[in-house]
């Protein structure tokens, strides 16, 4: 394998974690909602755990602290 090859690996890694992680830790977040009246928490979370792409955004906001 040459270098070139090792480094697009890297590349192809690092965006993998950049995107998996939050996409994670937002079901974390979705997990912790208190599932009671005002349901802000669970549905910017649940937007987050069904589009994934969205989970990179949705994931900063803490609604229910």
């Amino acid at each position: 394998m040459g270098s070139t090859m090792k480094t697009l690996l890297t590349i192809q890694l690092v965006v993998a974690l950049l995107f998996i992680t939050p996409y994670i830790y937002n079901i974390v977040k979705l997990a912790d909602c208190d599932f009671k009246e005002d349901y802000t928490c669970e549905l910017l979370h649940g937007v987050g755990v069904i589009a994934p792409p969205a989970a990179l955004f949705t994931v900063w906001f803490g609604v229910d602290e």
